[in-house]
């Protein structure tokens, strides 16, 4: 038996919607112009964060940084920049570019050679023959003679841009027994000092004072106890 035919049903038929390429071609040009304009705001806001931390106030220059996005919303539009354009792509997009660019540039000012904030590291010490052999800030070791009249110390110092100077102060008794000037070995970032005259059964109370280019120091503090 025959089938009969369907009727009253046409052809499915596939239209393309029409593609605005005037309106993409906007839309893309005011994103760009956008992400220019923001590049620019990240940077002022950078400046005002930068000098906020100069002064001691570089938790205020972080927040400026967040409290600064509002401020897109009224900057676009003194910019010639069409918001009716914006969707919430743009607006996160900018925000971020915003985000990451003022920290960038934040961080970039904050550094050499704009500017040195950080005082020098002096990250250990060492007294070769003593027990511990490596020293933390504030700590003491042990340390026999064995008839010795001197001991070494070696220390790690770091700066951020150039060490100027690198001082070691002995006291004993609560009295200076001697400061000199730490000599750069060569290797890495270790100094080192000899003690002299030093005798059975004292504790030597040791002071690391390192000083960069800027005149930022930094000093670390530790006791040899001989016997």
């Amino acid at each position: 038996m025959a089938r009969k035919k369907r009727k009253g049903k046409e052809p499915f038929t596939f239209k393309v919607p029409e593609f605005d390429e005037v309106g993409f071609l906007k839309r893309e040009v005011e994103g760009a112009k956008a992400a220019m304009v923001t590049l620019g705001y990240a940077f002022a806001v950078a400046l005002a964060s930068w000098t906020l931390t100069r002064v001691g106030l570089a938790s205020v220059g972080g927040l400026v940084g967040f409290v600064a996005l509002y401020g897109l919303r009224y900057l676009y539009p003194l910019s010639g920049i069409d918001l009716s354009r914006f969707d919430w792509k743009l607006w996160a997009g900018n925000g971020a570019i915003h985000l990451f660019a003022w920290f960038a540039f934040w961080v970039l000012l904050l550094n050499p050679p704009v500017l040195d904030i950080s005082p020098p590291v002096v990250h250990n010490a060492a007294v070769p023959g003593g027990t511990p052999v490596n020293i933390g800030f504030g700590g003491s070791v042990s340390l026999p003679l064995g008839g010795a009249t001197s001991f070494q110390v070696l220390a790690n110092v770091t700066d951020n841009q150039q060490l100027v100077d690198v001082l070691m102060t002995v006291e004993v008794g609560g009295s200076e027994h001697r400061t000199g000037r730490m000599i750069f070995t060569g290797s890495g970032a270790e100094w080192a000092f000899e003690v002299t005259g030093v005798e059975t059964g004292r504790a030597y109370t040791l002071t690391i004072e390192a000083q960069d280019r800027v005149g930022h120091r930094s000093s670390f503090n530790f006791i040899v106890a001989t016997s």
